[in-house]
């Protein structure tokens, strides 16, 4: 047989074999589709059925469709850990903020020690400016995972808003020496900086966090404010301008 046809019935099989296994793939999630859903309609209460349909559904990007199962299953069981973990999860990329820090509070109810979900709630808290239950909690994760740099670098930004620059500026360090990039480390200290009415120094802060990462579009914000209070209206703009040709988000999150 001619190489060519040889190469064409190869290529031939090839796509056969692919769409064999794409058409077995959607023949097997219609199977457990409706093996589950079919389970959940007769017996609601079956833990493994909500438990299934919410992986079915989260495994095809249908989150909204998977919330309720996931609800029906912590109703179940409440101390189901994948479950109120996923719940959680879910719930944030959802922004169900109060039901996000409901079930991390159900969660650390039954697992006190688990460090990503203090840390995880510890950010909700954040967000909605409750900074005592914030720092709370990520005292709490530094308790499980002391070398957490990131939990020191949150703490810090608790104490710049709770006005305890001293204290902020030692966990930002902290955070530095645990492995905090350089650029996060000045953006830090100069929002420390402006804080307290140091502009200046604010501006020298983040100029050293723009020489570690010139795109970071955060910290000429930071900065073009900074401008904005020295009443350098030049400098200012030209910040500005930098934040529209790069894009993104223009606060530092905590």
């Amino acid at each position: 047989m001619p190489l060519d046809k040889m190469a064409i019935g190869l290529c031939a099989f090839i796509v056969a074999a692919y769409s064999g296994l794409t058409v077995a793939r959607n023949v097997e999630w219609r199977d457990n589709f409706t093996l589950w859903q079919d389970t959940v309609i007769k017996n609601p209460g079956s833990l493994d059925a909500h438990r299934n349909m919410a992986r079915i559904y989260m495994e095809r990007g249908q989150r909204e469709a998977a919330l309720p199962h996931l609800r029906r299953a912590v109703k179940i069981y409440p101390e189901y850990t994948w479950a109120l973990e996923q719940l959680a999860r879910l719930c944030t990329e959802a922004g169900l903020d109060e039901e996000a820090i409901a079930a991390y509070e159900m969660l650390l109810r039954y697992h006190p020690d688990d460090a990503h979900a203090h840390l995880a709630l510890a950010e909700q808290y954040f967000k909605g400016n409750r900074l005592v239950e914030a720092e709370d909690h990520l005292k709490a994760a530094l308790r499980h995972q002391p070398e957490s740099a990131g939990a020191h670098q949150r703490l810090g930004y608790v104490y710049v808003l709770q006005e305890r620059y001293d204290e902020a500026s030692a966990e930002f360090r902290r955070a530095a020496e645990l492995g905090l990039d350089e650029a996060a480390f000045h953006h830090a200290l100069g929002t420390v900086s402006t804080s307290m009415g140091r502009n200046e120094a604010a501006v020298a802060e983040f100029r050293q966090a723009l020489r570690a990462e010139p795109d970071r579009v955060q910290t000429w914000a930071a900065m073009a404010e900074c401008y904005e209070k020295l009443g350098n209206a030049e400098e200012a703009v030209r910040c500005y301008n930098k934040c529209v040709e790069l894009g993104g988000p223009l606060t530092e999150m905590a």
